[in-house]
Parts: structure tokens; sequence; C-alpha cells
């Protein structure tokens, strides 16, 4: 043997043993995936209140409104969260609704409708509701993604990538009417923490229309700003304040956007 060339063992290469491994530990543990939509939201719920020192931007867009679409932004640690939403629009973002809880206050303020509710954080979901019916809405409640369909949402399947880290699962729901609805829901591969949500939806005359919550980016042991779950008396001047459920109400209307 030449010098300094070493003999490779024989049998398979040891990275594939290792990925084929990790593939046998995925299989055996589809016993523990969630069985439904629900349950599957439940994991990204508990997955978000542990994390610390967190925060995400994530891009709502629609195939019939290109050049237009809404951003969100999130700040997590532990029970504290803050979301703000904007309405971005050749590059300006304009703010649509400003919602969180710090342990001591929370607050739901709709910019287009001039509203706003603050009271104590009774650590209460803000369970912001999506508004008329539609064939599929995405959106971000502070914690959870709110996926909604006019139609009941089927949970079908759940693939595992160990390799892949934005995609290391993948999960298929469906419209339980055929050929309507699908939406893909992409995973980490190490945490219930959604990276992608895409949903197809199919118009009556065949054509597809897309609607992608998209994360943009994620950041964990991020530096939060001193004041990142304050309420800012500046964001209220001239509005209305409302009861929690009239709040409720005005930010529901703001989610027709996309």
């Amino acid at each position: 043997m030449r010098p300094g060339v070493r003999r490779q063992p024989s049998g398979p290469p040891q990275i594939f043993i290792k990925v084929l491994s990790l593939i046998i530990a995925s299989q055996l543990s589809q016993g523990e995936f969630p069985k439904s939509l629900s349950e599957l939201i439940g994991r990204f719920d508990a997955a978000y209140h542990d994390l610390t020192n967190y925060t995400d931007t994530w891009d709502l867009t629609n195939s019939d409104s290109p050049g237009r679409f809404i951003r969100f932004r999130r700040s997590i640690d532990g029970n504290r969260v803050a979301l703000q939403i904007y309405d971005v629009k050749e590059s300006i973002e304009t703010p649509l609704a400003y919602e969180g809880a710090n342990g001591k206050e929370e607050w739901i303020v709709c910019f287009p409708a001039k509203s706003y509710f603050l009271g104590p954080d009774k650590h209460q979901r803000i369970n912001s509701p999506l508004g008329p019916a539609a064939v599929c809405k995405l959106w971000w409640d502070p914690f959870v993604p709110l996926v909604v369909a006019s139609d009941p949402l089927v949970l079908r399947s759940i693939v595992t990538n160990p390799v892949n880290i934005a995609q290391g699962k993948v999960a298929t729901v469906e419209a339980q009417e055929k050929d309507k609805l699908t939406i893909k829901i992409s995973m980490m591969n190490r945490w219930w923490l959604p990276t992608d949500f895409l949903a197809t939806m199919y118009k009556p005359d065949g054509q597809p229309e897309t609607i992608d919550l998209r994360a943009v980016t994620l950041m964990m042991n991020a530096k939060l700003a001193r004041n990142a779950f304050a309420f800012d008396k500046g964001w209220i001047k001239e509005f209305t304040a409302k009861s929690r459920e009239q709040a409720l109400a005005d930010a529901a209307t703001v989610q027709s956007g996309v």
C-alpha cells in the first residue's frame, strides 16, 4: 500500500449505516406521531412554550396576489410572547395588528380599526378568529399556527427525512372532499417546530391557487430587546379601548389581506 493511503474497511460506508439507523429509528417512532391536525397543532404549541430567547419571521403569500404579502414577526420567551403583523406591498410595511402577553398584561391592537384591548394576563389563548369561512386560511395566533378551512381537515400522513434539518418531518393534510385542498406542513427534524405551510386549493375550473406561510428566519438563543414584551402606549394614540372579545373581532377583519 502506498505511503499516506489508508485502506477503506470493507462493508457499507459508515455514513450510510448511520443514516439508515436514523431512518429506522424514525420509522419505529411513527406510533408516537399525532393522529389528527389538532394533535399536531398541540405539539407545536407545547414546543413553542418550551422556547426561550426565540424569534422568527414568517411571510404569507398567495399566488393570486403577487407583489403583496403578510409578514408576522414573533418573539417568545417561555409564556411571554409578542406578535406583530404587517401588510407588505412594494417593500412598505403597514402595521395591521399587534398581539402579546408578558405575564402581567395582555394586549390586542388593531390598526385599521383603531381599536385595542389591554388587560391583565390571565394566560388565556388569544385564539383570534379567522373571519368569514373560506376554502383555506393560514394565520398566526401568537403561539400557534391557525389552519382552518371550509371543509373538515384530515391529517393523512407524516413522513420523516432525518437528514433534512428544515423538512425532517412533512405532514400531509387534506380536506375530506377529494381534490379540493391539500396542505403540506414541513417541520424541523429534531423538534415539533414548523417551517412551512403550503396549501394548494383547486378552483372550480381546475386551476390551482397556492397559499404559502413560510418561515423567513428562525433564531434560537436570540438577543431580545429589553422592551420586546412591553406594551407601548404610543401604539394606541387616539385608538378606542374595547373588550377582549370586541378587539379579537376587529383583529379578525385584517385576516382577509391575502
